[in-house]
């Protein structure tokens, strides 16, 4: 048994090409219903269909094919399946099923209703009663129950992990492990993120960390294989030289007046070479909270303002203060001083067990580098406008992971 709403679905957008699409859950279905008015019901109403489904052999399917006319070969239908830890672009939150012969599908009830609920469970699709049951809000999501968000959340944490850090041995340099594949031949693509995906809500966490009433019209996921093959090169160099630590962070970045695609549909991305006078010389700014890359995101002519969450190897940083005649990173023989004079440079208070255990953790990692004469750390670090930035003089340092 099936639920079955009646969208009206512009061709070639559909997820596994021409079939019909039935949920295992009624709240699923009703995302897809219009209100109903006819003779058996009242103005208002929203209209599923609860269907029996001849569903045979189903072909799972995490990623989209919208070209599909029929089942794969040796399969009876196609299984959608939603996101999890082992596929968090899938842009499921329940699961759908697509058969592609009207005669495997037999309607048995119209089911005519209202809801009082204000949402779905990101987790389950639950519908959300807050006059029925408590609803738990955690990280701008609301949930069903603690459980769910409990799973969540460690599914977003996990996400981020495996975004954040590139693996050590990729099959394919040029192919991050957390993209999908496509049929396109271009090098550069933008992949638009679904909404409930876990993907786009890692993304969204990460910007209403510091702007928890924005609203973001779309998340585009970058997939330029040239410019992400010399990330990856770059990274396994800084990581040879500072004890396998490349020390990848996920960083804001607005463009100001460049058009964003001249960064994420080039073969430099962040040409630090044409960056105007910054505080710490000229290079590539990137910020740790969204509201301070805010301030420069393009403007597109919509009215809508766009910036990038970026992939930076930070390596070896420099915490220093403010000095714009920097071209590079300064030598690590040099002696750095930082001022803390901005709200956002207050230093954490640890505890003396933490600062002699963190004592040990690098005087261990210093054990094990690379000795180089003339030494530079990789990048340089300091507070400014209520953030923590952090500035590379090198290309390849940096990659475009998302355009929101």
């Amino acid at each position: 048994r099936r639920v079955h709403g009646a969208p009206d679905v512009p061709e070639g957008e559909s997820r596994w090409g021409a079939g019909l699409y039935f949920s295992e859950s009624p709240w699923e279905a009703a995302q897809y219903s219009n209100s109903f008015a006819c003779a058996v019901g009242q103005a208002g109403l929203t209209a599923v269909l609860c269907v029996q489904v001849a569903v045979g052999v189903g072909a799972e399917r995490w990623d989209h094919d919208t070209s599909l006319k029929k089942a794969p070969k040796g399969y009876d239908s196609v299984r959608g399946m939603p996101a999890d830890l082992e596929h968090p672009s899938a842009t499921l939150v329940a699961p759908e099923w697509v058969v592609y012969n009207a005669d495997a599908a037999l309607p048995t009830q119209l089911v005519l209703f209202k809801t009082n609920a204000t949402g779905l469970c990101p987790r389950c699709g639950v519908g959300l009663f807050p006059k029925e049951r408590p609803i738990i809000t955690l990280k701008s999501n609301r949930f069903c129950t603690r459980k769910c968000a409990r799973i969540y959340l460690a599914a977003l944490k996990r996400v981020r992990k495996l975004v954040n850090r590139m693996p050590d041995d990729l099959d394919d340099p040029s192919f991050a492990s957390y993209w999908e594949p496509t049929d396109s031949k271009e090098t550069a693509q933008l992949i638009d993120l679904w909404p409930g995906s876990i993907e786009a809500a890692m993304v969204m966490a990460e910007v209403r960390k510091t702007m928890p009433n924005v609203q973001v019209s779309k998340i585009y996921r970058v997939q330029n294989s040239f410019l992400f093959k010399k990330y990856y090169e770059e990274l396994q160099r800084v990581r040879k030289k500072n004890s396998n630590n490349g020390n990848e962070k996920l960083l804001f970045h607005g463009t100001s007046g460049t058009d964003p695609s001249e960064i994420y549909d080039t073969e430099d991305g962040f040409d630090w070479r044409f960056s105007s006078w910054g505080m710490w010389g000229t290079g590539s700014y990137f910020a740790q909270n969204a509201s301070y890359s805010n301030n420069y995101a393009f403007c597109e002519p919509t009215g809508h303002r766009t910036m990038f969450l970026a992939k930076v190897i930070a390596g070896d940083t420099a915490l220093m203060n403010p000095d714009d005649s920097l071209k590079r990173p300064p030598l690590k023989s040099e002696q750095l001083q930082i001022d803390y004079w901005d709200e956002a440079a207050k230093p954490e208070k640890k505890s003396a067990a933490r600062l002699a255990a963190n004592s040990i953790k690098r005087s261990k990692k210093n054990q094990s580098k690379l000795k180089i004469k003339h030494d530079r750390y990789d990048s340089c670090s300091g507070f400014t406008g209520g953030s923590r930035v952090f500035i590379v003089y090198s290309t390849p340092k940096a990659y475009p992971a998302y355009l929101i």
